[in-house]
């Protein structure tokens, strides 16, 4: 017959055993990708989906740069172009070019590709993978890529073809009066009280000519579809004038502002 003791020290042998296998597994790291899987990646959605490789890329606006896979990296830092400082550092997985935003890492921080001049340019990553792997312990990723922010000037188009030629202003006619109230000069008061340069004035507050309070005042611009006003004008319109209308063949007032738009 078998000794009680024994039985109980075979039994607690193997469960030593048992416990050192599974504490070994929790403890090894995920196996790391082979040096040429890492990639540099890019998305135009912070989540990172539909990613691209950043090689060859062409970019604008707001772009989601970051390593691929994120399995075996113990830390990886970011410079962008020949910089000496790196752009950010990243010492847990996901590695993103900018980031994630605090608590949370289901969507990146975006890197504005407008601080970079149109052209070509680099972004370099180097990657720390684990050390108790075989593979280079300073992988270094590197991808030129474009930055193409700046709209096409007039006559360069897709494929080189050129933008169709300029066409001819027209004009409505209008029957309201040009001038209906002035915009304040520097140093004019109102009651005593001075006003910003800018302000506008109706004519029933007073008028240049004969009001000392409001000299050096200037007459306000009339927008046509908007009215009178003291702003700068709106983008899409013109300054007339005098010039003869598209429509009636009317002149129009000189000073009036009017929109701008294509003839049919």
């Amino acid at each position: 017959m078998k000794s009680p003791t024994r039985k109980r020290s075979r039994l607690a042998v193997l469960a030593a055993a048992v416990v050192t296998t599974a504490l070994t597994a929790a403890l090894t790291p995920l196996p790391a990708a082979a040096d040429d899987e890492y990639d540099l990646l890019v998305s135009t959605s912070p989540d990172r989906s539909s990613p691209v490789q950043l090689h060859a890329y062409v970019a604008s606006g707001n772009i989601y740069v970051y390593v691929w896979p994120s399995t075996g990296i113990q830390q990886v830092k970011f410079f962008v172009d020949s910089a000496s400082t790196p752009t950010q550092t990243e010492n847990s997985s996901p590695y993103d070019l900018k980031g994630s935003p605090p608590g949370t890492t289901a969507v990146a921080n975006p890197f504005a590709t407008t601080v970079l001049a149109d052209g070509s340019h680099s972004i370099t990553a180097t990657v720390d993978l684990r050390s108790d792997t075989d593979l280079n312990p300073n992988l270094q990723l590197t991808a030129t890529f474009t930055v193409d922010n700046v709209p096409d000037e007039p006559g360069e188009g897709e494929e080189g073809e050129d933008a169709p030629a300029p066409v001819a202003v027209v004009v409505p006619q209008i029957s309201e009066p040009a001038r209906a109230g002035y915009c304040s000069a520097p140093g004019n008061t109102l009651n005593g009280v001075p006003l910003m340069p800018g302000t506008f004035l109706n004519l029933y507050l007073g008028q240049p000519h004969v009001d000392p309070n409001f000299a050096g005042a200037v007459p306000a611009n009339y927008y046509e579809g908007i009215g009178i006003s003291c702003q700068a004008p709106p983008a899409g319109y013109i300054a007339s004038t005098g010039f003869v209308d598209g429509v009636g063949g009317d002149t129009e007032a000189a000073g009036r502002i009017y929109p701008f738009f294509p003839a049919p």
